[in-house]
């Protein structure tokens, strides 16, 4: 059975009431011990949440489902405009955490994204290399944050040097290996 939105649903149209909520659910988790699936959908709250909390009206409503799934944005980078990640919160075993899932562009296709934090790195690389390099990209630079954590990762991966102890009086200091990195086309000259 589905349940689409949930507030066309309940007595009165409020989401806001614990008892409304319970009154509707009840056939349902009845349902559900029979063998049959239920799906109910509803909407966020305007405000910001915290993950697997963002319905809307009494919470209520998350105490009594089974599994929680929110969709949302992956994050504000340009190279996230196509991913989106779902959050998953439940008493299931197997339910899963976070699914990070990206638009196959001019298809109607969507793939998961097993690694969004690699993916995330290879997609922007290209600027903080070029920032290390000392050179200008075709890309907004990145934030101090973001700089750390790709430059944190290319040092990791072999990408990138990084010397220092990482404290206030001796910071980490980042910088491209002296000779090529295997699988890493050079950088053209200075002009």
């Amino acid at each position: 059975m589905v349940v689409d939105p949930l507030a066309a649903f309940l007595p009165g149209r409020t989401d806001s009431d614990p008892a409304a909520l319970h009154d509707f659910l009840n056939p349902l988790r009845l349902l559900a011990r029979l063998g049959a699936a239920a799906l109910v959908l509803h909407h966020p709250r305007k405000a910001r949440a915290e993950e697997g909390s963002a319905a809307r009206g009494s919470a209520a409503l998350l105490g009594a489902v089974d599994v929680v799934l929110e969709p949302s944005e992956y994050g504000p980078l340009a190279s996230d405009a196509n991913r989106r990640k779902l959050t998953g919160r439940g008493r299931l075993p197997g339910v899963p955490r976070v699914l990070a899932y990206e638009w196959e562009v001019d298809t109607p296709h969507f793939r998961a994204v097993p690694d969004p934090t690699g993916a995330r790195f290879r997609d922007n690389w290209g600027a903080v290399r070029g920032l290390l390099a000392n050179r200008s990209g075709d890309r907004p630079r990145p934030t101090g944050w973001q700089l750390y954590d790709r430059l944190a990762r290319a040092a990791a991966d072999g990408l990138a040097v990084r010397t220092g102890g990482g404290t206030k009086t001796d910071p980490y200091r980042f910088a491209l290996p002296a000779g090529p990195v295997p699988g890493l086309p050079d950088l053209p000259p200075l002009d």
